[in-house]
């Protein structure tokens, strides 16, 4: 089934197509001898995997006229900075699902709620960066193709809530949450409650999921095996106590029976109440499945459990084979039982934290996440904690508060220091990401290392043959590495699209630096989710220097997640930005990166072959207050030509640098192209012939500014925006600039060539 799931997402062929296929797969299983029954069990796998990711990706698309439509809500609200993210079954002109951003009011909403509301709507944008996480396909898998927001206000209707069984959970799983923690309490240690006892992940912010992911511990803010495996052994000797001490229950002779089963029940009916993800329902199956074979008296195999799982979350969420939570759960669990950690409490805990998290490592690294050099001391001290601790007294005082509500007010307390103390157990033990220690290890290095580690294990446990094969395989793993190491990439300026805000990355023979980081607040970090992904997907695991131009957030904002996740040489800035308040987050970042400050100013310079990056402002004597006067220009020359990186210097700057200013091919716009820079005298200076405007959709209306673009026209001067074409990258040789766009859409290709006042917000006929 998984690989029909993957050949439907590469082919995308029609609904028909897999249903046919599936259907005669069928006869010819019933047709052919059980012994050949392999080859169509195969092709039904195969056929009714297809089917089930053909039918969300050929889902209409939804589209609405100008006035009010009915909406109906199909899953929880899920709670966001300002608002709401709804999924909705949207009756418009043409029916389908939408992803809509909507007020804080709509956070109360149960599944099935109608409404009307006025929408604006929009298909997906695709990813415009190499290494990012394609949103738009991500939907499409669920058959989602727009998102919009809601617009001139939105009317319940007059039907009261929702009565269907999704509606009753969703009531009971808000009343869960609560009980755990109280919604006006809003400490660090009850959003971690929510978190690791409810399934409910909004409160967490930022800060606090920086400290688990620093210390490897982030797996215990998702319900998983640990908290689906207590419930059901708590349940199961609950009731096995009771059968036996009760003496009016004397009638029941199998109580081990009853017992088990009660568990798995106690264990699916929490597994759903905290959402059912990935990690709960994997181990709710799996204890389904071994519930079953003690009922029926038959062996039961922790592999075949495995199985069964991986089968159980295809057929309930086809589209979560692509994610990265399945394939990091089910390889925990996979290593665990390669693994056979031994007896006893201390060496169990201890063997499968090592053996999850070498089965987890290659993939981790693979998918960008930090690995700290700690997290198996970090993972030894605080699952005890967590598991003996926290998750029961959780657990026991939200069941006490939803059924006895004044209970909360002396449980509470109680589990939110347990959990606090967790916490700064966590914070004590955050260690390093290794591979800033050694930057020149990538995934499949990391994968030779933990199949070695495997194959050791196997000798100890003398399995020869599994040891044979983890060896070669530990083998073939560091040959591929070596084999499928890229030559060095030929010299770029590439600028990412960070939205509103600047992210360079200047690209030399022998090393990397980058300019900015774009900006992070209101639940977005361009540097962690864009600027870090797109480095490592190019290649880059170690960065020379940082040039941060100047303080403000939208080109500071995503440096501190940059020098955590990668190894630095330096950090340059300016002295008005070093003194600025703005600057904290990042020079406290560098401390605790190690990273030493380099203060910069006029005239400095540095090579990065066979680029030479110059420094040309602000003076050493700028005394202005305004971050953008201060702001660092850039000027990189290299045999073929020139780029020129003027951060945001107003129009006064580049002024004053006009009259020494030599010719330069690539610019990249000032300010992102406001109309506050981008002066006639220094375009005149330059003559550039490529200019690169780094802007974002902004509400206040769309940048390059009009008479940015008519300067820029009057001078033949060719316009690229990363707004429109993604990443862009730069090289220059003999010819002049050669751009590269890393989405070359055609159908943007054509609204560029349509006149500014349809292409350009309204900027006029061409």
């Amino acid at each position: 089934m998984a690989l029909g799931i993957a050949f439907e997402d590469r082919g995308q062929w029609a609904p028909a197509v897999p249903a046919v296929a599936a259907g005669l797969a069928a006869l010819l299983r019933l047709l052919v001898p059980a012994r050949l029954r392999l080859g169509p069990e195969l092709a039904l796998g195969v056929a009714l995997g297809a089917l089930a990711l053909a039918l969300p990706l050929h889902a209409p698309i939804a589209s609405v006229g100008t006035g009010p439509i009915p909406v109906r809500l199909l899953a929880a609200p899920q709670p966001g900075v300002g608002g709401c993210r709804l999924l909705l079954w949207i009756h418009g002109d043409a029916r389908g699902r939408g992803i809509i951003s909507a007020p804080a009011s709509t956070c109360d909403w149960l599944p099935g709620q109608l409404a009307l509301a006025r929408l604006s709507l929009t298909e997906m944008r695709p990813r415009t960066n190499p290494g990012g996480r394609d949103w738009a396909r991500h939907w499409r898998r669920r058959g989602v193709r727009v998102s919009g927001r809601i617009e001139r206000g939105l009317i319940e209707a007059v039907a009261g809530p929702p009565a269907r069984p999704a509606a009753l959970f969703e009531r009971t799983r808000r009343r869960f949450a609560r009980a755990i923690d109280p919604e006006e309490s809003g400490s660090r240690a009850g959003a971690v409650l929510r978190a690791v006892v409810a399934g409910d992940r909004s409160r967490l912010s930022e800060p606090v999921r920086a400290v688990f992911r620093r210390s490897g511990t982030a797996h215990l803010l998702a319900v998983s095996g640990l908290h689906v495996g207590f419930v059901f052994l708590w349940a199961r000797l609950g009731i096995g106590i009771a059968l036996r001490a009760l003496p009016f229950l004397w009638w029941l002779r199998r109580a081990r029976r009853i017992s088990v089963s009660g568990g798995i029940l106690a264990a699916c009916a929490y597994a759903g109440l905290t959402g059912f993800g990935v990690p709960a329902l994997r181990a709710a199956a799996m204890a389904s499945a071994g519930t079953l074979a003690v009922l029926g008296g038959r062996p039961g195999s922790a592999w075949n459990g495995l199985l069964l799982a991986g089968l159980a979350v295809l057929v309930v969420e086809p589209a979560s084979l692509f994610e990265p939570a399945l394939g990091l759960s089910f390889a925990a669990v996979a290593g665990i039982l390669c693994w056979a950690p031994g007896r006893g409490f201390w060496a169990s805990l201890l063997g499968a934290s090592a053996a999850a998290g070498l089965a987890t490592a290659p993939l981790a690294v693979f998918l960008g996440l930090p690995l700290p050099a700690g997290t198996l001391i970090a993972n030894a001290t605080a699952i005890p904690w967590f598991a003996g601790v926290v998750i029961p007294a959780g657990l026991i005082s939200a069941v006490l508060g939803a059924a006895l509500p004044a209970s909360s007010d002396w449980t509470g307390p109680a589990v939110r220091g347990a959990a606090e103390l967790g916490i700064r157990m966590i914070e004590a033990s955050a260690s390093r990401d290794l591979l800033q220690q050694l930057p020149g290890v990538d995934a499949t290095g990391i994968a030779a290392a933990s199949l070695f580690a495997f194959g050791l294990r196997a000798v100890w446990l003398r399995r020869r043959t599994v040891a044979a094969l983890l060896a070669a395989g530990s083998l073939g793993a560091l040959v591929a590495g070596l084999l499928s190491a890229s030559p060095a990439s030929p010299p770029e300026i590439l600028f990412l699209d960070v939205g509103h805000g600047d992210a360079i990355a200047i690209r030399g023979r022998e090393e990397t630096w980058l300019v900015d980081a774009g900006s992070a607040g209101r639940g977005f970090d361009a540097g962690r989710f864009r600027v870090v992904p797109a480095l490592r997907a190019s290649g880059i695991r170690r960065l020379g220097a940082i040039v941060l131009t100047h303080v403000d957030r939208d080109h500071a904002g995503g440096i501190p997640a940059v020098l955590e996740s990668l190894p630095v040489g330096e950090l340059w800035l300016s002295r008005g930005a070093l003194d600025a308040p703005a600057s904290g987050p990042v020079r406290r970042a560098a401390a605790r990166a190690g990273v030493p400050l380099r203060v910069v100013g006029e005239g400095t310079s540095a090579v990065v072959y066979p680029w030479r990056i110059t420094v040309r402002s602000p003076p050493s004597g700028d005394d202005s207050r305004t971050p953008n006067r201060r702001s660092l220009v850039l000027r990189l020359d290299a045999p073929f030509g020139c780029v020129m990186l003027p951060g945001d210097v107003p129009a006064a700057v580049e002024r004053r640098l006009a009259p020494r200013a030599a010719a330069c091919a690539v610019l990249k716009l000032a300010h992102h192209g406001s109309a506050s820079s981008s002066d006639p005298r220094w375009l005149d200076a330059l003559r550039p012939e490529v200019a690169i405007a780094s802007a974002g959709t902004r509400t206040r209306g769309m940048l390059p500014d009009c008479s940015v673009r008519a300067r820029l026209r009057a001078r033949q001067i060719t316009l690229w925006e990363t707004r429109r074409w993604g990443a862009i990258s730069v090289r220059l040789g003999p010819q002049g600039p050669l751009i590269a766009a890393f989405r070359p859409d055609p159908i943007e290709a054509a609204l560029d060539s349509l006149p500014d006042g349809e292409a350009a917000g309204g900027c006029g006929s061409r």
